[in-house]
């Protein structure tokens, strides 16, 4: 049975909202709330974009809402035989095969999916498991492949390190793998405390869900 999923306009743009969060019990229900209102799941570059249009806004109660909550992506990553996969576009089946909260996959499905490529062993060498320095950040290979955009990477980095005067921030870490293929989703963790990590523990069977749902083709900027 479908559960009641909560919808927050963040207070950009006049008529119809570029940005809102959607939020519920479960992750499925919120996919297709955010279906419905013909919007697209912001993935981990469009949840930094989120936060540079709050910040270029002034507007402090959208400042909040953007940094000071951790956000669901549409990003996934997946594990299996030594390898780990990044992309986009993550949908919560309707009847997931799930085993200490994640997804499990068989190994053509793992096979099969659409994304970056890299060995385990290389990415436990390019600072994992660890808060950064910008420069290291910017070099990192997860960030590069999550969010695709350089220019974009460089000014939520900026904005990150500087807004919250950090001198190490934005870390990624990487699951345990397991002894069968599984793929979880991503999650940009709050900017402030946690400093923009890339959460490794998120449970897709977990009892709570919030995602931005991104109307595209409109400009962020606050009602007067």
């Amino acid at each position: 049975m479908a559960t009641e999923v909560q919808i927050t306009g963040v207070n950009f743009a006049p008529q119809v909202l570029k940005y809102m969060v959607f939020k519920g019990p479960r992750r499925i229900d919120v996919e297709v709330a955010i279906a419905k209102e013909n919007r697209q799941k912001a993935s981990v570059a469009g949840l930094m974009q989120f936060r540079l249009d709050a910040l270029k806004s002034g507007y402090r109660p959208a400042i909040e809402l953007a940094w000071g909550r951790w956000y669901d992506a549409s990003n996934w990553v997946a594990y299996w035989d030594g390898k780990v996969k990044i992309g986009e576009d993550f949908e919560m089946p309707e009847n997931p095969k799930m085993e200490n909260g994640v997804l499990v996959l068989t190994e053509k499905q793992f096979d099969d999916l659409q994304g970056q490529t890299f060995s385990r062993k290389e990415l436990e060498k390019a600072c994992m498991n660890g808060r950064m320095t910008k420069n290291q950040v910017l070099k990192n290979p997860v960030w590069q492949a999550v969010v695709g955009n350089k220019e974009l990477l460089q000014q939520y980095a900026d904005a990150q390190f500087e807004k919250y005067d950090f001198k190490e921030a934005m870390s990624i870490g990487l699951a345990r793998e397991l002894n069968i293929p599984t793929q979880r989703a991503l999650v940009l963790d709050d900017g402030v405390n946690l400093a923009s990590v890339i959460d490794r523990f998120r449970y897709l069977d977990g009892s709570y869900a919030r995602l931005v749902g991104v109307r595209q083709g409109l400009e962020a900027r606050v009602v007067a």
